[in-house]
């Protein structure tokens, strides 16, 4: 039904940073995390190895979603 995928998408897995990452710093299996977070904002949990390598544009702070 129309609400289980909007819940679907909402409790979803997103990737978030596990720890403080600086600007320009790359994110890494060790600096990020996959967590269900309000709002289903934010790259998929399927997209992790896709952001493996990628670098930061801005500071995040632990458990801010991570955005390319």
């Amino acid at each position: 039904t129309e609400a289980e995928r909007a819940n679907k998408r909402e409790f979803s897995r997103v990737i978030v940073a596990a720890r403080k990452i600086a600007a320009g710093e790359k994110y890494t299996a060790d600096n990020l995390a996959m967590r269900r977070v309000g709002g289903g904002a934010g790259l998929p949990a399927s997209f992790f190895d896709f952001v493996i390598g990628k670098t930061a544009g801005k500071t995040c702070f632990p458990g801010a979603v991570i955005e390319l």
